[in-house]
């Protein structure tokens, strides 16, 4: 007596090309979502890093000092006006990695756009990409580039003795003011805030609320 063959179904080459092509149209579509939130992501905990750099730098700072008060600091109160970053003091607290010699100020140039608003419609310029301190950063161990400047006496009324700025990759694009660049305040105990001197401009994404977004949201970038 012979045996049968059981006959198997398989896919076809058009069904598997079928197959194949909704795939790789799903991908295209969910794939930059997935990249931008994974690039958020890095953006955040690299901030979250950053400012425990920063602040467990302050608190060893006022502790060595005998201080209180991050201004009574002798790095405070010896540095110019300008930038503070550039002194050995801030290299034996902020595990600094090197200097500037890397550094370049043409990946940070400003980009002017413009968004039209009103009837007729009228050009309001707005910077996209940053304006920073002159002086060159400190590329810190985590690959931030950190400034640090005194704020005017307006400013050291709202409880802030210094700004920082923190490029979080570094030099790495996009260097925009809410995302990788951040720009910060100091307060009188050391503590790194988000900078909102504006309480109008509570959510904008100009590079003095950007952070306070971030902090709001969870430490999450979802705008």
């Amino acid at each position: 007596m012979k045996k049968g063959f059981k006959k198997f179904s398989a896919f076809t080459f058009a069904e598997v090309m079928i197959s194949l092509t909704i795939i790789g149209v799903i991908a295209a579509l969910t794939m930059p979502n997935i990249l931008q939130d994974y690039q958020n992501r890095t953006f955040t905990s690299g901030l979250a890093n950053s400012i425990s750099i920063l602040e467990k730098g302050f608190e060893k700072m006022m502790i060595d000092d005998r201080v209180s008060k991050i201004e009574r600091t002798r790095w405070v109160r010896q540095g110019s006006s300008g930038e503070l970053q550039n002194n050995e003091i801030f290299d034996n607290y902020f595990r600094v990695v090197y200097g500037t010699e890397y550094f370049s100020y043409e990946k940070y140039s400003p980009f002017r756009g413009y968004i039209e608003y009103g009837e007729p419609p009228e050009p309001r310029y707005i910077t996209k990409y940053p304006s920073i301190p002159s002086g060159a950063p400190k590329l810190l161990n985590n690959g931030s580039y950190v400034w640090v400047k005194k704020v005017s006496e307006a400013v050291q009324m709202s409880n802030l003795i210094l700004i920082v700025y923190v490029d979080v990759n570094g030099s790495k694009g996009p260097n925009m003011y809410g995302y990788d660049l951040q720009k910060l305040g100091v307060d009188v105990n050391g503590r790194v805030v988000p900078l909102n001197l504006d309480p109008e401009a509570e959510y904008s994404l100009d590079g003095a609320v950007g952070a306070k977004r971030i902090r709001d949201d969870g430490w999450r970038i979802k705008y």
